[in-house]
């Protein structure tokens, strides 16, 4: 069955300092800057940013459907406190949190980006009540991606790749946030080929980069 889609090596060892493009096929992403590259794996900064935020629960990834995208996507189109219309923006992030109980329903939240000219003036507030603004302080993330339609399960196999990478590059679990970690996508539906995906593991607070 087909999934809802949301929308969503070059050198090997350190660059400082790269930046990345402002837009992603013309719209505004998250601005970061690449601390490190690997073969495997790419180590970036975000400075604090504000996003959108909903959580959607279900016992598994692909049971949450549009659900939380719809309510973000009714956000940016005009339930706000301004009535007005937010640009779409990448990339569509969603926290993929640990469970409570073993058969416990897990709680995906999803966040989409809000525009830096709106983030440095004023952020509408979102009209529904599932529907929060979420200021994210500056953080550090280890990046894995990959191509093609993803779905629940492709998306824990390329987090636990990454894992496995970090572990094999010195990169340690006390050294990770291990609560969570990101499902980011940046292409919409009805692109085919070259769909650009990534998943995030945070790195431990106590251990960012100065």
């Amino acid at each position: 069955m087909m999934k809802f889609c949301l929308y969503v090596s070059v050198l090997l060892g350190s660059l400082a300092a790269i930046s990345n493009a402002a837009t992603y096929n013309g719209y505004e992403q998250a601005n970061y800057t690449v601390i490190q590259k690997t073969d495997v794996y790419e180590h970036r900064r975000y400075p604090a940013s504000i996003w959108v935020a909903t959580p959607q629960d279900g016992a598994v990834f692909d049971d949450i459907g549009s659900a939380a995208f719809m309510r973000l996507f009714g956000y940016i189109t005009g339930e706000n406190s301004e009535g007005s219309k937010i640009e779409m923006t990448v990339p569509v992030i969603t926290a993929m949190s640990v469970r409570t109980c073993a058969f416990c329903n897990a709680t995906y939240t999803m966040h989409f980006y809000i525009p830096r000219s709106i983030a440095e003036s004023e952020v509408p507030t979102p009209t529904n009540s599932l529907v929060d603004v979420d200021s994210m302080p500056a953080m550090e993330v280890y990046v894995r991606k990959f191509s093609g339609r993803a779905d629940g399960n492709d998306w824990y196999r390329e987090a636990s790749k990454l894992h496995d990478d970090l572990n094999a590059y010195g990169i340690n679990d006390d050294q990770l946030k291990m609560d969570a970690f990101f499902s980011v996508t940046y292409d919409g539906p009805w692109k085919i080929m070259f769909r650009r995906n990534e998943v995030w593991i945070m790195k431990a607070a106590s251990v960012a980069s100065e």
